[in-house]
């Protein structure tokens, strides 16, 4: 598996510590975290017996999965619309 991707609200602890070792363990490339509650993406690179060797945090923009580098997602695209730009029509 090149990629898996979560989306967290209330399981982002669980995630980020028993889902990632695991992930790690079972040498999936890479694997991302959604933050519903901080609209961020945690990327994890690098698989190790105890985890990922790298991690990173985006808050804006786009980021490409290294098996798929010619793909750029934006991380708006990924996150359900805010309470602002739900205010900001009419």
């Amino acid at each position: 598996l090149l990629l898996l991707i979560e989306v967290a609200r209330s399981s982002l602890a669980y995630d980020r510590s028993v889902k990632a070792a695991l992930y790690a363990r079972l040498g999936i490339q890479e694997y991302w975290i959604v933050d519903l509650e901080t609209r961020a993406l945690e990327v994890h690179r690098g698989p190790r017996d105890h985890g990922y060797a790298d991690r990173s945090r985006v808050e804006a923009g786009a980021m490409s999965p290294i098996a798929f580098q010619d793909l750029s997602i934006q991380l708006e695209e990924m996150l359900p619309p805010s309470s602002q730009d739900e205010g900001a029509e009419g």
